[in-house]
């Protein structure tokens, strides 16, 4: 009689420093473009020009161009489409997000003594989602060659089996995770089991094509960014502003890969049918600052200058 096991495995990768990958340096170091309409509409382009909320965090100085106290707020909805083609067999999937994109308040205090050239200070805060990470995408098909037991093979080969057998997940680094998870999940055994120093494993899924395959990945969460700015203005010509800023990152991935295969069982192969589900979850916070000038040269004319520290994160 033929054997069908049905496996679930379940890896929960933690955001600890040999876990990571460049991918995610990327991730959580790559802003999109957010802010107010107007921001947006001018491509971000207010280093030299101030007197808008989200122009703060671009040159923290631009908060002093303001005449008035200010507050805003902007939401936005995000859309995503992605179409995939898995061995012709086509799919769709869309992802909506309504979002809060941007909010702040300047407070300006103005001194009306014209014996002093420092003419006014602004203080204020500033909310921005500078990265929306939510999407999906989900795959269908038949691979005519390749199952997953060649993801966990590839990863296994190399690897000592005291290695895989014998230390903790958790204290493992990201190739060895996957190559433990393989082993103990029985779809890939070792050419010799009671070698410890064995670096070979094998597969026990049969060979003959025709997997069918499924693949779903759904990912959520965001980057944002608390700024807390403070500008003053000298002559209402000259003007200078810092930023103390507070990055928030939440990132959830959750993937799951199934599949199975008529083909027939040949002694030792026992995996019919797999389902592998893959969970990641990074969450921390970083700290940067921002120092800023703007020099209105003419009426017409300004010339910006801002410097952005390294954010150093907690994840």
């Amino acid at each position: 009689m033929k054997k069908i096991f049905f496996l679930l495995i379940t890896g929960l990768t933690v955001s600890v420093s040999h876990s990571q990958e460049v991918s995610d340096a990327v991730r959580y170091a790559q802003d999109n473009l957010t802010g107010t309409a107007r921001f947006r509409a001018m491509s971000g382009a207010f280093g030299a020009v101030g007197g808008d909320l989200s122009s703060i965090t671009v040159n923290p100085a631009g908060s002093a161009i303001f005449s008035n106290n200010q507050a805003g707020v902007t939401f936005s909805n995000q859309s995503i489409k992605n179409n995939s083609n898995y061995f012709g067999t086509q799919m769709s999937d869309k992802d909506n997000s309504f979002l809060l994109n941007q909010a702040g308040a300047v407070f300006v205090f103005k001194d009306h003594n014209p014996n002093n050239n420092w003419k006014k200070i602004a203080i204020g805060a500033s909310y921005e989602n500078t990265n929306n990470f939510n999407n999906s995408v989900v795959s269908v098909g038949t691979n005519p060659t390749n199952s997953i037991d060649k993801y966990f093979l590839t990863f296994a080969n190399g690897i000592p089996l005291n290695v895989i057998d014998g230390i903790a997940y958790r204290d493992l680094f990201y190739d060895e995770q996957q190559a433990y998870m393989g082993y103990w999940g029985h779809v890939i055994d070792p050419v010799n089991q009671n070698n410890p120093d064995n670096t070979q494993y094998i597969s026990n899924v049969p060979a003959g094509g025709n997997y069918y395959q499924e693949n779903e990945v759904y990912t959520s969460g965001y980057n944002s960014k608390l700024s807390f700015n403070i500008a003053t203005s000298y002559k209402d010509r000259i003007y200078f502003g810092a930023n103390l800023n507070v990055h928030i990152t939440d990132y959830r991935r959750s993937s799951s890969f199934y599949e199975d295969n008529d083909n027939p069982l040949e002694a030792r192969e026992t995996i019919s049918s797999i389902r592998f589900n893959n969970n990641l979850y990074t969450y921390g916070n970083g700290f940067s600052f921002q120092l800023g000038a703007i020099a209105k040269v003419t009426d017409s004319f300004r010339l910006g200058l801002a410097y952005e520290s390294n954010t150093w994160y907690d994840l």
